[in-house]
């Protein structure tokens, strides 16, 4: 079939607004329209037209009442009580960065409102005039009432909400101008007056005398469109054009539509699907033209249908992203700067809401040198081009400098997601320049400190960056004024400075330290005779302890034999816990057999003193095949029994993990690495390299892949089984602070200090999102349980939610006055609790972003908090405070109460539930770990016996055993259901950092300031049975009746296993 181009005019506008001349392609929009007219008719002199961004507020008022009323829509005589006139003087405009002249420009279009100047001159005088007074317009008007004989003056201000950003710069003329629109619609003159404006900025019209009043009394509404209203704003236009639309798409499209944007993302696709068929020679849109023109873009994620995780689809949504990138694509380099400089700032954030900043050619111009001049036409050209439509003015005509260069609708910033990164990128840019210029500030006047080395990192970071896409003294005189960048740039150059002097000092010192070691080795080879005799004198005490040793050993074992003659239970009355303990260290090497039966009877008998404890561990260590091949107890250096001692770190642990099934654990460490090690031999099985300090290490949910995060600015992904690196996840600028996995395990999270969250696709290493509005760095970030949502916490005292299907910031929760410490998630997804040094925590519900409570009573800092797990009503939760509390927190029928868990002597740094909800565990730097019953919050037993500060707790899966972990070398196990403690876990590698069990109980992984990993086994937990059946297989035999009788231990059923 041969193709013949038609020429037929377009029958969609695009993004941006209809005009009055467009109103024959109006459609959909009737009903509303004579309810406006009612409006007018009832001589309602102020109308407030409200409507979310992208509802058709302003097309309404363009395209449907503008030309109503010129077509006669209302037909009373001017001035009299029965209603307006039926001839209207209507000037269009929006406020802009100049309210006041804007206003005057759009009355000079008419000559009669100006005097016989020239135009600039007419608008300059007229403008001065109208800011005189609230009256100013009226007695105006008066003035002229002649030549508007029989015409009523109608002004409609579009885009108000531009009012609220120019007010915090220019208060004094915004108030003015407001207060001239409200008075000129007061009067008894036919003044009339009708603003559209964003329905998110309703709160904020009480910044305005009288404006709430008279919002209250002319509002309307903009509803949304009926699905018959938006089939006709779909068909008719194109019928009318002489085209077509296939119905099944048709449907499709109306089906597809969200409600966020959807007109205007409606009128781009329709736009763009109409001109591919056009310029293919047919007149109807079929689904061919739908898939070009939405299919989504490489390496984008998620659909309308499909969600995270499913094959992209194309949808509606992709229309003006693909179109927009791809005009952005086809530029230079050089025109892409530009564009993201010209583009920004057409836009400006105002109380976190990004809205439409129009300014002159001239002002474009002057944020750039002359010789980029051609280069800004050629990036307006093609945003603004018929077939885009993204920029305003519309092609077709030359621009000149006084021409206003605007954005032709807000979901351009909403929808197309380079712009959306820019826009936060560009936030957080500012934020850290006034940052700058504050500690500069200060620094200059009062001779303050120079940025510490991690500020300077992040200070040198912002300078390169700003340098790369921006000319820096422009843009720092828009936000700050136009010394601000020199005074800034002064300051971070001067720090590196100290610091590269510093760093020369430290090792001018050092070199002088190692050439004084040098010079004085000639005076220790004059002491050496005297060490050689000290060392001898040594040698000849330790023949002497030896004998007394031997002495000793003969005494033990005769005592030992004597007990074994006893029952069980009275070992413990007979021998001291010390004796056995020795005595036990030489059987095991001459009688592993009585070894291992001696250890089995003290964990039947549970013995509970310190140095029990000690001994019971140290035999059933050896029973369960952790140790040497041969069976044998470790030797009498170790004063307690471990499984393995990973130990090839060289530098401090900073997390360790098991797979989750168990039979792995991966570490990551200051030494540049992170390994991977098998459970049952203690052996590294792969060495996981980066080039900097390794923060955080996590197995997939399937345990077939691990995510690193580092200091390097990556986080790697590797296969688990083989130690290959599958893919290096680059774009970060700073420290990778943490890196989680999905529940699905498709998706990976990144947190950075450079105040960025960034999404992965684990199949590829492709970045698919990166989430941009914290002002300062990310704390903590984490999926929810469906992974539908991320939830960040920042040192910016805010956290936000997040969309994982389009990155987009659904909420910001802002209420803290320092900084979030964490934010974790309802285990039903439900509801968000902060916690922040500002001594509260917060309750957050997920889908509104509403604060829910403020939960105050804290005399601290809350560090800690944890939902119940058990995901029952009433929601409950505990916090932890360095007030030396914990407090359980329970919402039930819209009330908060709480119980105060108080009896700790210091900080309490960690509070955690058990399994079932019903207890609850705390950490403190008094020394001890307590239990407590959550119904009523009454203390259960005191987990006592550590020497330093405990810094962990935790429950076992079962929820029967606890772990703590402390500053004082031990792990310990205990008892939940008595208090007691179970074993000690000790292994002379200085502070504990964390002790955590294994999924299935069974193990407790330690790590220790000095890069040891331990992984110990938790006998305690396991049924006597199943260590009997170990010892069966260890010493070859079964045991005999009168052994499992002496043991406590069943005697096996005939016929079963």
């Amino acid at each position: 079939m041969k193709h013949i181009r038609l020429s037929l005019p377009a029958p969609y506008v695009g993004l941006r607004p209809f005009t009055e001349n467009e109103s024959l392609l109006f459609f959909g929009r009737e009903p509303q329209v004579r309810e406006l007219l009612a409006k007018l008719e009832r001589r309602q002199r102020f109308t407030a037209v409200l409507g979310a961004s992208g509802s058709g507020k302003s097309s309404l008022v363009r395209a449907g009442l503008i030309p109503a009323l010129h077509r006669g829509a209302l037909h009373a005589p001017a001035g009299s009580d029965a209603g307006p006139p039926c001839r209207w003087n209507v000037c269009t405009f929006q406020p802009g960065d100049a309210p006041l002249a804007n206003l005057a420009n759009a009355l000079s279009e008419d000559p009669r409102w100006a005097d016989n100047s020239e135009h600039a001159d007419a608008v300059s005088s007229l403008a001065a005039m109208l800011g005189t007074s609230p009256l100013a317009l009226a007695e105006l008007y008066r003035q002229k009432a002649a030549a508007f004989e029989g015409q009523s003056l109608l002004l409609v201000v579009d885009q108000f909400e531009e009012i609220f950003r120019y007010r915090q710069r220019n208060p004094d003329e915004a108030d003015d101008f407001v207060a001239l629109l409200l008075r000129s619609a007061s009067e008894a003159l036919p003044i009339y007056v009708v603003i559209t404006m964003r329905s998110d900025f309703l709160g904020n019209c009480v910044t305005f005398h009288g404006f709430p009043e008279a919002i209250n009394s002319g509002i309307y509404l903009t509803p949304r469109l009926a699905v018959e209203q938006i089939k006709s704003v779909i068909v008719s236009p194109l019928t009318l054009a002489g085209g077509s639309i296939d119905p099944v798409l048709a449907n499709r499209m109306l089906n597809a539509l969200t409600g966020d944007d959807e007109l205007p993302i409606l009128q781009h696709a329709l736009l763009c699907m109409w001109q591919r068929a056009s310029s293919q020679g047919r007149s109807e849109i079929d689904a061919d033209d739908f898939n070009a023109i939405c299919a989504p873009r490489q390496g984008s994620v998620g659909s309308a249908e499909g969600g995270a995780g499913a094959t992209p689809g194309p949808t509606l949504s992709n229309a003006i992203d693909n179109h927009a990138s791809a005009i952005h694509e086809a530029l230079s380099a050089e025109q892409r700067r530009i564009a993201r400089q010209v583009l920004l700032s057409l836009v400006e954030r105002h109380e976190g809401r990004d809205v439409r900043r129009p300014q002159t050619l001239r002002e474009l111009r002057q944020l750039l040198p002359e010789n980029e001049h051609a280069d800004l036409h050629a990036v307006l050209d093609a945003f603004r081009a018929e077939s885009a439509g993204f920029v305003l003015p519309r092609a077709g005509r030359a621009i000149g400098d006084d021409d206003l260069i605007d954005i032709s609708h807000e979901s351009l910033f909403r929808q197309w997601q380079l712009f959306r990164d820019w826009l936060d990128e560009e936030d957080l840019d500012v934020s850290e320049l006034r940052e700058w210029q504050r500690r500069a500030t200060r620094w200059q006047a009062e001779g303050g400190d120079w940025l510490d080395d991690n500020d300077r990192r992040r200070a040198e970071r912002w300078r390169t960056r700003v340098q790369s896409r921006v000319h820096p003294e422009t843009w720092t005189t828009r936000y700050e004024g136009p010394d601000a960048y020199a005074l800034v740039d002064a300051y971070i150059q001067g720090s590196l400075e100290w610091h590269r002097k510093a760093a020369e000092g430290a090792q001018a010192l050092q070199q002088a330290k190692e050439s004084a070691q040098r010079s004085s080795r000639k005076s220790h080879m004059a002491i050496a005779g005297f060490g050689i005799a000290v060392v001898t004198t040594v040698i000849v005490a330790w023949f002497g302890w030896q004998a007394s040793a031997a002495k000793l050993k003969a005494d033990e074992q005769t005592q030992f034999a004597n007990a074994e003659k006893l029952k069980a239970d009275e070992l413990t009355h007979i021998l001291t816990a010390k004796q056995l303990a020795t005595t036990s260290e030489q059987l095991g090497k001459d009688n592993p057999d009585q070894s291992l039966l001696i250890a089995l009877s003290v964990h039947k008998l549970g013995l509970n003193t310190k140095t029990d404890v000690k001994l019971r561990w140290k035999k059933t260590a050896g029973i369960f095949g952790w140790e040497k091949a041969d069976g044998l107890l470790r030797s009498a250096k170790a004063d307690y029994a471990y499984s393995h001692v990973l130990r090839d770190h060289e530098g401090e642990v900073l997390s360790a993990q098991f797979s989750p099934d168990g039979k792995t654990a991966i570490t990551a460490s200051k030494d540049n690495t992170a390994r991977l090690w098998t459970v049952d031999s203690g052996k590294p099985s792969h060495i996981l390299c980066h080039s900097a300090p390794v923060r955080s290490a996590q197995f997939s949910p399937d345990g077939k892949t691990a995510i690193t995060a580092g200091d390097d600015h990556t986080a790697r992904l590797w296969n688990v089984d083989s130690g290959k690196l599958l893919h290096e996840l680059k774009g970060h600028e700073g420290w990778v602070l943490n890196a989680q996995f999905s529940p699905k395990g498709d998706t990976v999270l990144t947190a950075s200090d450079d105040r960025t969250v960034r999404l992965w696709d684990v199949d590829s290493g492709h970045q698919l999102r990166v989430l941009l509005g914290h002002g300062s760095w990310v704390q903590s970030a984490q999926f929810s349980v469906d992974g539908t949502t991320i939830v960040t916490a920042s040192n910016d005292n805010t956290a936000r939610l997040w969309m994982v299907d389009s990155g987009k910031r659904s909420r910001e929760l802002k209420g803290h006055k320092d900084s979030v410490v964490s934010a974790p998630l309802s285990p039903d997804g439900k509801t968000a609790i902060t916690t922040s040094g500002d001594k509260t925590a917060q309750l957050w519900e997920v889908n509104t972003g509403a604060l829910l409570y403020t939960l105050e009573g804290h005399t601290d800092s809350v560090v800690s908090t944890h939902f119940s797990p058990d995901n029952k009503s009433p929601l409950t939760a505990v916090t932890a405070s360095h007030d030396g509390t914990a407090r359980v927190w329970t919402v039930n029928d819209g009330k908060v109460s709480s119980h105060v868990l108080a009896g700790h002597d210091d900080w309490v740094v960690n509070a955690q539930f058990s399994p079932d909800g019903k207890t609850a565990i705390t950490a403190s730097y008094d020394k001890t770990a307590r239990l407590w019953d959550v119904a009523s919050g009454r203390a259960l037993p005191v987990l006592r016996g550590h020497e330093d500060w405990v810094v962990s707790a935790q429950f076992s899966p079962d929820g029967k055993t606890a772990v703590t972990a402390s500053a004082d070398s031990t792990a310990r196990l205990w008892d939940v259901a008595s208090g007691r403690q179970l074993e000690e876990l000790r292994g002379d590698d200085g502070e504990l950092l964390n002790a955590q069990f294994s999924a299935d109980g069974k193990s407790v992984l330690t790590t220790s300031e000095k890069g040891t990993v331990r992984q110990w086994p938790c006998d305690s937990c396991r049924p006597i049975e199943e260590i009997a059946a170990e010892v069966t297989r260890r010493v070859g035999r079964e045991l005999t009746d009168q052994e499992r009788e002496r043991f406590g231990i069943p005697t096996p059923q005939p016929g079963k296993n």
